[in-house]
């Protein structure tokens, strides 16, 4: 029989149980998939327990089989951690925030991740990928702290504390606190005294344009002429990513992956911070980002063209793996409402790098789907409805 034991008084921000003989199920992959939700993870029925299961944007979204039989015997104690995913965005977004609150307890118990069924190469700390091991030892944890489960697992005693963030959600204040407390001293020990340029723009240029701006190429080069360095986070490990953010006077991001390398940053670690939308979940960065800065703004609004990739069943429009533009005249306002002067920039020239982006984009969907006529010509046709429109002409100073 599982029963439970509250392990904090009630006034803590941090809610703590320990459920003994835990049922916890390995996940199906893949485990991030919409719009099914996790499929895996702690047998969570009892209604005071819901608290403790995934959450993204305030609503629960894991479920799993109860009637299901239990897997084999972990004896002693563990705290879930959550679930074990490469993707560096999801994994920093919704995956890492019960491990702080834990050792914030006074927890110092071995921390569970659950992977997806049978995944062998997630079987052991030294076989995650290089990212999903910076990122853990980057929290205290190497590989004695961590046990992965791939199968279904009964625990003796699982210690439970609730994400401290969601995607799709707000950090809380205190969550906020303990990461200033956490990462600023740890990156302090890292890089005390290493210089780091004053204006970044954090590129996306060197990776697949699947998700991507459409002329990116001159973006950067025209950022380069306000003093922006092009950052491209992935040549970079993840604690100096950080680094570099924090110690910038101001960084520019594009709506993507990358925002999620500032999640482990305290309250206002950054300075001035611009992100570029690219489409409608723009809105979900600016939760990661605003927090974390003390000057935050979004230049003007999504302007995504459309997407090659969707779902044949269902036409169901992949639109993060979509095309977007750039409001230039956007960007340029908001860098210069935090004292930063941009050049001119040329309208045409930028549609004309945007066009052969496009041709490029549409290349790489036709080698790896097929053709597909009507979804290229819906594409082309919003692309030249925005080429015709007003929203690349540059703005007037005041």
């Amino acid at each position: 029989m599982t029963t439970i034991r509250a392990a904090l008084p009630a006034h803590s921000p941090i809610r703590h149980v320990v459920v003994e003989n835990a049922r916890v199920q390995a996940f199906v992959a893949p485990i991030v998939q919409h719009p099914v939700g996790y499929r895996g993870g702690p047998i969570l029925t009892d209604p005071t327990l819901q608290v403790f299961r995934h959450h993204r944007g305030g609503a629960i979204v894991d479920n799993f089989a109860p009637d299901a039989p239990p897997g084999r015997f972990l004896p002693g104690d563990l705290i879930y951690a959550g679930a074990l995913y490469d993707h560096f965005g999801h994994f920093m977004a919704e995956m890492i925030h019960r491990i702080l609150p834990a050792r914030a307890l006074g927890l110092g118990h071995r921390f569970l991740f659950v992977g997806a069924r049978g995944h062998e190469p997630h079987a052991s700390f030294d076989r995650l990928p290089r990212h999903l091991r910076d990122i853990l030892s980057f929290l205290g944890l190497g590989p004695d702290d961590v046990v992965i489960a791939l199968d279904d697992v009964v625990v003796e005693r699982l210690h439970l504390v609730p994400q401290a963030s969601q995607h799709h959600g707000d950090p809380a204040d205190w969550y906020l606190d303990l990461l200033s407390a956490h990462s600023g001293p740890a990156l302090d020990a890292a890089f005390e005294g290493v210089p780091r340029p004053q204006r970044l723009y954090v590129s996306r240029t060197r990776q697949a344009l699947e998700g991507g701006l459409l002329g990116e190429a001159y973006l950067e080069r025209w950022l380069e002429g306000a003093g922006f360095q092009p950052f491209y986070p992935e040549e970079h490990g993840f604690a100096e990513q950080m680094d570099h953010y924090r110690k910038a006077e101001c960084v520019v991001f594009t709506q993507g992956s990358a925002c999620h390398g500032t999640e482990l940053l305290g309250r206002e670690a950054m300075a001035r911070v611009v992100l570029i939308p690219k489409s409608i979940k723009a809105g979900f960065f600016e939760r990661v980002l605003a927090p974390r800065a003390r000057r935050f703004a979004q230049a003007g609004s999504p302007d995504q063209v459309g997407t090659m990739y969707y779902d044949a069943a269902t036409r169901f429009q992949h639109i993060h793996l979509g095309v977007s533009l750039v409001d230039l005249a956007a960007v340029s306002r908001c860098l210069d409402g935090m004292g930063i002067s941009c050049p001119p920039f040329r309208p045409w020239a930028y549609r004309r790098a945007a066009a052969r982006d496009l041709r490029r984009y549409m290349a790489g969907a036709r080698a790896a789907r097929g053709p597909d006529r009507p979804q290229a010509l819906r594409l082309i046709a919003s692309f030249m409805r925005r080429m015709l429109g007003d929203g690349l002409r540059p703005q007037p100073r005041a």
